[in-house]
């Protein structure tokens, strides 16, 4: 009998639970660009949740440029780009190790940005001008797969994992396009306008979650974007802390994968038995260390 009631408890408490979460997480770049921020979209808000300092050994320390790199074979890694564009460091944040990764220093290569196809595990880069695409393959070993045509200049990257398609936003960071990874060619989707209004917006980085969602943002503020029309909803998310103050960041971040089914059954089992779960994805938790 009580096992009876212990699994009706349960099968209830999966149907009644809240919510994993509020929305997506990201790992957005701090204003000093030393730390990196884990960001919850909550109840409207982007709320900063934790905070981890990077320390890594290669000088200058400052990695203002982050991709979020959905790899099996290297889970939960965020590969940040330093401010000079000549050194990689791989962070891992599954146990928190921000060490120099299998990149390092980039010996005669200097990049603008950088996204991570997972479909491919390739990572690429934009040349330091914004004028041409390449691959990254390791320290040294780095090959260019086009100059951008007709004068294309693109100073954010990001690659949706649904389908691999690379898109792109230009100086200004009023355009959205997309880029063809094999040989660099691209083509203008529309300038970014809110939705209802027609107010055009312009944005300092992009990102995709997993289910190829496109979000952009600039230093104070996260918004979600329409891929196919570049239409963006005017209803903004605002970083801020924990308290409900605002907070300026570098305005360079990166999605996070969601948590797995495994912490739904979690936080079932945990309801059922009474017992109170603070939801938090597998990345954000190893960024509290």
């Amino acid at each position: 009998m009580r096992l009876k009631i212990l699994l009706v408890s349960l099968v209830a408490a999966l149907f009644s639970a809240a919510p994993l979460a509020a929305g997506p997480v990201f790992v957005v770049v701090g204003s000093d660009t030393t730390s990196l921020l884990t960001v919850e979209l909550q109840n409207g808000k982007a709320v900063i949740t934790n905070t981890k300092q990077l320390t890594p050994s290669v000088a200058p320390s400052t990695f203002p440029v982050i991709t979020y790199a959905d790899d099996p074979a290297n889970p939960l890694s965020v590969y940040a780009l330093r401010n000079d564009g000549a050194a990689i460091i791989e962070a891992n944040a599954t146990d928190g190790a921000w060490a120099n990764g299998s990149y390092g220093v980039l010996s005669g290569g200097v990049f603008d940005d950088i996204a991570y196809d997972g479909g491919q595990s390739q990572l690429y880069g934009t040349s330091t001008d914004g004028k041409s695409l390449w691959r990254i393959d390791g320290p040294a070993s780095f090959t260019q797969v086009n100059p951008f045509p007709d004068a294309g200049i693109f100073t954010e990257i990001a690659i949706d994992e649904t389908n691999g398609q690379m898109y792109g936003i230009g100086v200004s960071g009023g355009t959205l396009y997309t880029i063809n990874k094999t040989d660099a060619s691209w083509s203008s989707i529309a300038n970014f306008t809110a939705a209802g209004t027609g107010t055009l917006g312009s944005f300092t980085d992009i990102t995709f979650t997993l289910d190829g969602q496109l979000y952009g943002m600039n230093t104070t503020a996260i918004y979600e974007i329409n891929k196919a029309t570049a239409v963006y909803d005017p209803t903004f998310f605002p970083i801020e802390d924990s308290g409900g103050n605002p907070v300026t960041v570098a305005g360079r971040f990166a999605a996070v994968p969601e948590p797995g089914t495994f912490i739904l059954i979690a936080i079932a089992v945990g309801a059922a038995a009474g017992v109170r779960l603070r939801q938090r994805p597998a990345a954000t938790a190893a960024m509290a260390g």
